[in-house]
């Protein structure tokens, strides 16, 4: 389905990095309580997506995106276009956070702030 290509994409643009292993996908995905509370298709509800782990490094590693310091989080970051942001943390963990915006069938930025 064409609202779901952004998600295809991202799941294209792994392949070539792990074409011989399948990378088991971590994290979660929410709705916001104050957000959601007109229902799905409010304007300001948002599906929250944060994937971790070895998922979320391959996209960090291969996002083209300069590497900034993100004040908020203390965290590097890395920004894809189409609200994904990726995240590595002092630690070593890396985070990677989109949303899907059911009034508008696209895939947009997280409804999680810091």
């Amino acid at each position: 389905m064409i609202r779901f290509r952004h998600l295809a994409l991202i799941f294209l643009f792994l392949s070539p990095a792990v074409a011989a292993d399948k990378v088991p996908l971590e994290g979660e995905a929410f709705l916001g309580d104050e957000d959601c509370a007109g229902g799905l298709k409010s304007d300001t509800c948002i599906l929250s997506f944060q994937l971790t782990g070895k998922a979320a490094k391959l996209l960090f590693d291969g996002m083209r995106d300069k590497a900034q310091q993100e004040e908020c989080t203390g965290s590097i970051e890395k920004g894809g276009g189409n609200g994904l942001y990726c995240h590595k943390y002092e630690d070593g963990t890396y985070l990677c956070e989109f949303g899907y915006s059911f009034s508008e069938d696209a895939f947009t930025f997280s409804a999680e702030d810091c």
